[in-house]
């Protein structure tokens, strides 16, 4: 990898890392509020688009809009929408589940960095090992362990994100220092 294409994919990561970390300390000290602002955020943002659709489509001209299906798409999108909106503890019951998924695949590409540092020679390759191990084991927990309290379950992602994060720019600096 030159130079120039590892600044950028250095950059790139630092920046998701930052984001992971921010997020996660959003969802531990505030996990109900963090949820229900983005739950509202994506029903309000669907039932515009939704709400759209339908203008698109009274717009159009008789004949143009004959074999369209967008007032039904509309519609859909709506009724979508207002669920997330006026059903948002059915949404935050699965929100741990995807968070899971979220993290495991991260662990799973720091697996991955673990793999490649190995087969580059990097001698501390074992502690980053065990790092990359912790976030596989945190997605497993997360898709699996039945928590029944939603907030405990969140402060638990929120820190789950704060970690991949910090572990993120960990490996990346364990990366920069084997290049040089």
């Amino acid at each position: 990898m030159n130079g120039d294409l590892f600044k950028q994919y250095k950059w790139q990561n630092i920046i998701t890392a930052v984001i992971y970390i921010l997020f996660g300390i959003v969802l531990a000290i505030f996990p109900n509020t963090a949820i229900n602002t983005l739950g509202y955020m994506f029903g309000g943002v669907m039932i515009f688009a939704g709400a759209v659709k339908i203008l698109l489509y009274m717009k159009e001209n008789n004949q143009e809009n004959y074999y369209t299906n967008d007032l039904m798409i509309g519609i859909i999108i709506i009724g979508i929408g207002l669920f997330v909106v006026f059903k948002i503890k059915i949404l935050l019951s699965i929100i741990p589940f995807l968070f899971g998924l979220v993290v495991l695949a991260n662990g799973s590409m720091k697996l991955q960095n673990v793999i490649n540092l190995k087969k580059a020679g990097y001698k501390n390759w074992r502690a980053m090992l065990i790092v990359a191990l912790l976030g596989l084991a945190l997605g497993v927990v997360l898709i699996f362990a039945p928590i029944s309290s939603i907030k405990f379950l969140l402060r638990i992602v929120g820190i789950c994100f704060i970690y991949s994060g910090v572990t993120d720019i960990c490996i990346l600096i364990a990366i920069s220092k084997n290049l040089k």
